[in-house]
């Protein structure tokens, strides 16, 4: 049976995938975000968040990343102003989430204050700000990201966001 934060946790994510491609049909929707959860989820018994790989880094979480809308999930959780002036911030809101919140974590010696849903609001905007960059990201054949540039080095601090995402989903420390 699945437990109730799963259940909510399902609900954050699926609507706000629902949200985007408003001309697509609802059943071809449900379906590409299925898709895109199966390696984690189970219509049975919920969320196995240890199919995460352990040695997953940045560059590999792209896809992983991008389940989520950010913006959406956002837009209806936070208000504008939330986490400081936001107003010229890229993302706004979002962007402002997690930029203090990424700041905090790097102070805090890579300890994560804060929920497993703004950690992946933060890995999302990060991956937003690389692209917004004009760091490219490229494809192998295992279908794993990495920067087309290797002399643009991501900081370290972004696999082991990656790695605390893994922990606090693990502990369905959601929100």
């Amino acid at each position: 049976m699945i437990d109730t934060k799963d259940c909510v946790f399902y609900d954050i994510l699926w609507h706000s995938h629902d949200s985007e491609d408003a001309g697509k049909p609802e059943e071809e929707k449900l379906t590409e975000f299925k898709n895109s959860i199966a390696a984690y989820f189970d219509d049975d018994t919920g969320f196995n968040w240890s199919n995460i790989p352990e040695i997953m880094g940045f560059w590999q979480s792209l896809k992983f990343a991008y389940i989520m809308n950010g913006y959406a999930i956002t837009s209806k959780l936070y208000k504008s102003g939330q986490f400081g002036d936001d107003e010229e911030f890229f993302g706004g809101t979002l962007g402002k989430l997690a930029t203090v919140k990424f700041e905090e974590y790097k102070r805090n010696r890579k300890v994560w204050a804060g929920s497993a849903l703004e950690l992946w609001l933060t890995l999302y905007m990060n991956h937003r700000w690389v692209r917004m960059n004009g760091i490219d990201v490229g494809w192998d054949e295992n279908d794993k990201a990495y920067s087309l540039y290797n002399d643009r080095e991501i900081s370290p601090d972004y696999d082991s966001l990656v790695q605390e995402l893994r922990r606090q989903l693990i502990a369905k420390n959601y929100f």
